[in-house]
This record gives structure tokens, C-alpha cells and sequence, in this order.
């Protein structure tokens, strides 16, 4: 075996099992990552997922499904608008196609948390979309999503 190259073991994970809502609906094909406050937990790995059509996920640390480490987590989310055309080049930003416009894409300003206890989880992750009240603007007036915004100036 090579200097550097040998096995670390993996810690004990739990199943998680969860639902995403956005605006109190399921969201479809999200992407979810806990981030641990403490990465020595997850050997710097985060748990991650994608929800299904109807907005179930399960979450794998180190194998699929497997679960993760109990412990407390901050909650990214990506919700990628597939209503709108791809890019023909390399998106500089994955965010510019996030439904949720990067609200909660980031662990250290996410306001998703939960914590994984020994045993089977069963979480339900609430996050709300990003709304900009807009007052006669470029002929739109009310409150609209930022995305639909842009789109229609």
C-alpha cells in the first residue's frame, strides 16, 4: 500500500429520510447538502441528496442512501429552474438557474438546520422562495419572483 493511500474508516451513519417544501409545496429534483458544524464528524464529507418528484430524499455520506453521522448541520439547498434554456457555454454561475436565487446556497448564511440524532431521521425541510415586491416598474407592478422579473424586463 502507498504512503498516505490507506483506508480511513468510515463513522457510524443513521438513515435520514426527508421532504423538501418550498412555499409549502414539494419540490422535485433540488439539491440538499448538510454541512456539518463539525467537519471531523464526516471526515470532511457532507451528506447529500436529490429529491425525487415528489419531493422525497434520502441522504448518502459514504455510500448511496447510507445516511449521516448524528450531529448538527447547516441545510444548503439548489433548486435549478429547468423551465429556463441552458446555456450553450459553460454557466459561470450555477446560481443564475437556482429557483431559490441562492438563498440558501451557502452553509455560513443558509437559515435551513437540523440535527441528526442516533437512530432513523425523518426530517422536512421548509424553505421559502425569494419574492421582490416591485411597484410600477418597467410596467410591472405587485410582487413577483426576482427570476420572473428579469425575465420579462
Amino acid at each position: 500500500m502507498a504512503i498516505g493511500c490507506e483506508d480511513i474508516p468510515s463513522r457510524q451513519v443513521f438513515r435520514v429520510d426527508g421532504r423538501l417544501f418550498v412555499d409549502g409545496n414539494l419540490a422535485a429534483n433540488a439539491n440538499v447538502a448538510f454541512h456539518p458544524l463539525d467537519p471531523m464528524k464526516t471526515q470532511g464529507r457532507c451528506p447529500v441528496g436529490t429529491t425525487r418528484q415528489d419531493g422525497s430524499f434520502e441522504l448518502t455520506t459514504y455510500s448511496m442512501h447510507d445516511g449521516a453521522p448524528p450531529g448538527e448541520y447547516a441545510v444548503t439547498v439548489t433548486w435549478l429552474d429547468d423551465s429556463m434554456p441552458e446555456d450553450e457555454c459553460e454557466c459561470p454561475d450555477v446560481l443564475l438557474h437556482d429557483r431559490l436565487l441562492g438563498k440558501y446556497a451557502d452553509p455560513r448564511t443558509t437559515t435551513l438546520w437540523v440535527t441528526v440524532l442516533p437512530g432513523e431521521n425523518q426530517v422536512n425541510i421548509c424553505a421559502e422562495s425569494v419574492r421582490v415586491g416591485v411597484t410600477a416598474f418597467d410596467g410591472f407592478s405587485g410582487d413577483v419572483r426576482f427570476a420572473e422579473y428579469l425575465e420579462n424586463r
